[in-house]
């Protein structure tokens, strides 16, 4: 997840994203490498809170969700097609 002025924007982790990333690396090798305590985490919450109006997908996330809505709507229809004795 990013953030773009009050949108959060959901890109998949491998895309560059023009945005703010909400989302930072904790741990890595089972170190943990981010170090925020937690009055921080509680400041960064309080800041963010009821911030962002709406989401929108990424330029590739958008393409998953429009092939997705695709395969389904080709499944209902020959779901639909078998019901009704087509096949």
């Amino acid at each position: 997840m990013y953030a773009r002025g009050d949108v959060l924007v959901a890109a998949d982790a491998g895309e560059a994203v023009d945005g703010e990333p909400l989302f930072v690396r904790l741990v890595e090798a089972g170190r943990v490498v981010y170090r925020e305590g937690f009055d921080d985490q509680r400041a960064r919450a309080e800041r963010t809170w009821g911030r962002y109006a709406r989401w929108e997908p990424s330029e590739r996330v958008a393409d998953w969700l429009a092939r997705f809505r695709a395969m389904r709507a080709a499944e209902v229809a020959a779901a639909r097609d078998r019901l009704a004795g087509g096949g």
